[in-house]
């Protein structure tokens, strides 16, 4: 369980007063998984015997949340598996403030109830009782020969692994809010979806805050998850945390090497030399491919391009991005000499391995746009023809 999701919910008390404002607004009112507030609390129905009375028997299934048609939402991140996997609840009235009620009812009901589950079944929808906190939870898999299972929390995106006689009846009316916590994809880090490193970062740059989300595409067959950019309106600067976390997921990525004697290692040949020198490009380059594309995409202003051009000589020792003739499109390069008595100098494109020459009124310079994209490793090694 994610120590972001462990938050004390005192931080909830002004709720219904503060929903409304923007996120930066609600930032002091955002639920935690685990924590819960004593306001608000919908009376129960009360037996004869002074116990309050279960719901009527049948199965409790939450039903599917409907989404804003907004463009643009106020979000709590509760958890992040991977660039392709982060989930965030909807601040609200119609969400954050309901699921905030549901969290103190079933607080109050489930403290004097042991309704435990008799014949648990893989799909349906229970309570749990962790770290002294409620919680709804979908069975995923089942275990009876060690009492285990595991279970789905619908209301904030992580799986955990519990003893089967923890698995408690969730009432009907506890199923009636939809499950809060929806799957979201960072627009643009695709590419890093594999990245070992990439879960440690989303949790440490964006899990268990109120952010700003800027939905870029709505959830698909193929593809539940809502395409999102993250931004921290908290200052005066709106941050894009895409942009932050690109930065660091590159600044943890180690340069690429060849393959150990006797180890494999599948690499593509990126180009060939007259003299037989070959060069080999490795699979991190689609990491270089989406960061150079949103370097084009969010930073190619004319008043924010330095050109090569500008500086009074060419430096060898910067990078910069250049277009490829033969397709026109843009990729990093680095000057290898200036020709005698002419204003082209001849480059190298990093990543492949292939010389241009190119007037440097046509060169940028990479790091006047985005540092990080400068300072990624290059990804194309030369093999000497020996």
């Amino acid at each position: 369980m994610q120590l972001a999701a462990k938050r004390a919910l005192e931080e909830l008390k002004k709720l219904s007063s503060s929903v409304g404002g923007s996120a930066t607004q609600d930032k002091n009112i955002i639920m935690s998984r685990i924590s819960h507030s004593p306001t608000a609390v919908t009376p129960t129905v009360e037996t004869p015997h002074g116990r309050p009375s279960l719901s009527p028997i049948g199965p409790a299934i939450p039903e599917t949340i409907t989404l804003p048609q907004a463009d643009a939402w106020d979000v709590f991140v509760t958890c992040g598996k991977s660039t392709d996997e982060v989930w965030a609840r909807l601040i609200g009235e119609e969400y954050s403030v309901k699921y905030e009620n549901l969290a103190t009812d079933m607080e109050m009901f489930y403290l004097g109830q042991t309704n435990v589950v008799a014949n648990p079944e893989i799909g349906s929808f229970y309570a749990i009782k962790i770290d002294d906190c409620w919680h709804r939870v979908e069975l995923v898999e089942m275990d009876k020969v060690n009492n285990t299972c595991q279970v789905f929390f619908i209301d904030h995106g992580d799986e955990e692994s519990v003893n089967l006689k923890d698995l408690h009846v969730l009432e009907r009316r506890f199923a009636r809010l939809p499950a809060q916590a929806i799957r979201c994809f960072l627009w643009g880090l695709e590419d890093f979806a594999d990245e070992p490193n990439a879960a440690q970062h989303i949790t440490d740059t964006i899990v268990g805050k109120t952010l700003v989300a800027s939905i870029k595409s709505p959830p698909k067959p193929d593809n539940p998850g809502v395409g999102l950019i993250l931004f921290d309106t908290s200052t005066d600067d709106d941050l894009n945390m895409n942009n932050v976390l690109i930065e660091n997921i590159c600044s943890d990525i180690p340069p690429p090497q060849l393959p150990a004697e006797g180890k494999v290692q599948e690499m593509f040949i990126s180009h060939i030399t007259n003299t037989g020198d070959v060069y080999l490009q490795f699979d991190t380059y689609s990491y270089v491919q989406s960061l150079v594309s949103n370097v084009i995409e969010t930073g190619m202003k004319e008043d924010a391009i330095f050109k090569g051009s500008n500086v009074r000589s060419p430096d060898p020792s910067r990078l910069y991005l250049a277009r490829y003739h033969l397709d026109g499109n843009w990729y990093r390069a680095a000057i290898t000499k200036r020709l005698e008595g002419q204003r082209e100098v001849e480059v190298i494109f990093v990543d492949f391995g292939n010389s241009e020459v190119i007037n440097p009124s046509d060169l940028i310079v990479l790091d006047s746009l985005k540092k990080a994209v400068a300072e990624f490793p290059h990804q194309a090694s030369r093999i000497v023809q020996k």
